[in-house]
């Protein structure tokens, strides 16, 4: 049974027991820093032990300790993995944050090929799923996106039974597990300070070639300021006085460090993607506040993040739509079935129902329609709209 300062993470846990014992895959998970990946390996690890797996069997590796800073290539690499090889018959490779190895991917590829091994390797950057992975792996990795905790999960971790009061806190702080109700706010603001800049330094200067480390912060604080809003190479470049092919370089470098998902727009009418239409959504909301704070009138926009997050973490595909000049928050696409999803913070005022119901009207189809809002209500259906208290699609889903 898991203590208040680890949850267990059953869903990404039994996607690992399924995979597990398939030793041509290997096995990758992603996910933003701190999000619990060398916390899931450690899960999986205990896992395997009650299985009967013998801890001499199992080796650990993380690649950001010093232990591991003489390791400069491939070659040296794969010869510490032979060093750690089980003596009597299958070895588990748990290999944390290994990005940071040169040509790391040869070494693994080569380990699983002369070796009878099964392999999990975690990432903080996209980079780990870069072409070279899927040239020399195609076919033979499986990838798990880890996402900070779910709302259950941090009501969990702080002991908290109160939807509505634990929904407040998770507002406020995020959903990054090392963040707990243990810690009083001065903390958790150091904390966070500190997250956001190995992201920036680690994640993002670190594992590409940025040479303007201003342009970097400023473009990162932009798009923290914009989340729900349509944003463009060209509108960064405008606001920065920076070469438009410069930026989206940048841009991409955020994205691939999972500081950041991006929902391109897609015109629901003419069915195509509009790819210079996109907006980007900052994975962790505590983050956010915490770089450039809760501002006024702001409150629908994070609304708007944490359901867009809580699809990505259950598997929908998300993307925005566009009907004519209408735009529906999110079309959400799961096992072929798309739904239509409008985020408010409050209906308290009819006009405000009316303006959250009108986009729906554009479409002339008969997928579901959902309307998520923070007032607390009971779910109901209005126009043949689902109406759902954010809490319940949080705890319940929709």
């Amino acid at each position: 049974m898991a203590d208040r300062r680890m949850v267990i993470r059953r869903g990404y846990l039994d996607q690992l027991i399924r995979m597990s014992g398939k030793r041509d895959v290997i096995k990758v998970i992603t996910g933003i820093r701190r999000c619990g990946k060398s916390t899931l390996l450690e899960q999986f690890k205990d896992h395997l032990i009650s299985q009967g797996v013998q801890p001499s069997d199992i080796v650990s590796m993380n690649f950001e300790s010093m232990r591991f800073s003489g390791i400069k290539d491939a070659v040296s690499l794969y010869e510490l993995f032979e060093e750690n090889l089980s003596q009597h018959g299958k070895t588990y490779f748990l290999l944390d944050e290994i990005q940071h190895v040169p040509e790391w991917e040869k070494a693994v590829n080569s380990l699983r090929i002369d070796h009878d091994t099964d392999i999990y390797i975690t990432g903080s950057n996209s980079e780990i799923l870069s072409s070279s992975l899927s040239k020399d792996l195609t076919g033979r990795f499986f990838e798990i996106s880890l996402y900070p905790l779910s709302l259950k999960e941090f009501m969990e971790l702080n002991g908290i039974s109160d939807v509505e009061s634990g929904l407040a806190l998770y507002m406020k702080r995020g959903a990054l597990p090392v963040i707990d109700g243990n810690y009083a706010e001065d903390d958790v603001r150091n904390m966070l300070n500190g997250i956001y800049s190995s992201i920036l330094f680690n994640d993002i200067i670190g594992m590409n070639d940025i040479r303007d480390p201003t342009l970097l912060e400023n473009m990162v604080r932009f798009l923290l300021d914009n989340i729900g809003n349509t944003i463009t190479a060209a509108s960064i470049s405008r606001y920065t006085g920076k070469d438009a092919a410069m930026v989206g370089r940048y841009l991409k470098a955020i994205t691939d460090s999972y500081l950041f998902y991006k929902a391109e727009s897609y015109d629901l009418k003419g069915k195509k993607l509009l790819k210079t239409q996109a907006k980007y959504y900052c994975t962790d909301i505590g983050i956010r506040n915490n770089v450039v704070g809760e501002q006024f009138g702001d409150k629908g926009r994070m609304v708007e993040n944490i359901v867009f997050i809580e699809l990505l973490r259950n598997g929908y595909e998300v993307k925005v739509g566009r009907y004519g000049d209408r735009e529906i928050d999110f079309t959400a696409t799961k096992c072929g079935n798309p739904m239509y999803i409008q985020v408010t913070w409050s209906l308290s005022k009819e006009y405000n129902l009316r303006r959250e119901l009108e986009p729906f009207d554009g479409p002339k189809d008969h997928f579901r329609r959902i309307l998520i809002t923070n007032d607390k209500i009971e779910r109901s259906s209005q126009q043949g709209v689902d109406i759902i208290w954010l809490g319940d699609f949080l705890v319940n889903g929709v």
